[in-house]
């Protein structure tokens, strides 16, 4: 059995750089049109505004002035395990792929749409549909280079 079947670290890999791209562009673009510049804040904040008063209390304790910090390193870490999943599901049919890349844009629109410095019609908001269509561009572009690769 080689490890390409034991492990699909092809999709791994694809999932995470596809995933880091879309946030990339997501921020990128944000940050010329919007007050939040990272789609990565923007789902932290919507994370501590859903946290449980004691889950709040708790990161305060423990991380002092660092806690916003730890939980931005959270969320790259959930995206980086969440964006790896969708690779290996992306190996084995391109539609879950394609459907793990809409959720990452969904959550990024629900959490740059809820913040308050949100704008409608410009701003943040929008930079996240172009990150989303960024990451769906380059795991389809692997995919569709996928024979020509070793």
């Amino acid at each position: 059995m080689t490890l390409d079947k034991r492990v699909p670290v092809r999709g791994v890999v694809v999932g995470i750089l596809s995933g880091a791209v879309g946030v990339c562009v997501a921020f990128l673009v944000s940050g010329f049109r919007g007050a939040i510049g990272s789609p990565v804040v923007a789902v932290a904040q919507l994370a501590i505004d859903l946290s449980p008063p004691p889950v709040k209390n708790f990161a305060i304790r423990e991380f002092g002035t660092h806690d916003k910090l730890v939980l931005q390193i959270g969320v790259l870490v959930v995206l980086a395990v969440f964006a790896g999943f969708v690779g290996i599901l992306a190996q084995r049919r391109e539609a879950n792929g394609l459907i793990g890349v809409a959720i990452f844009g969904a959550v990024g629109l629900v959490a740059a749409g809820t913040r308050p410095t949100a704008t409608r019609g410009a701003g943040s908001s929008q930079a996240h549909p172009r990150g989303w269509a960024a990451g769906q561009s380059s795991a389809h572009g692997r995919r569709a280079g996928q024979d020509r690769c070793p």
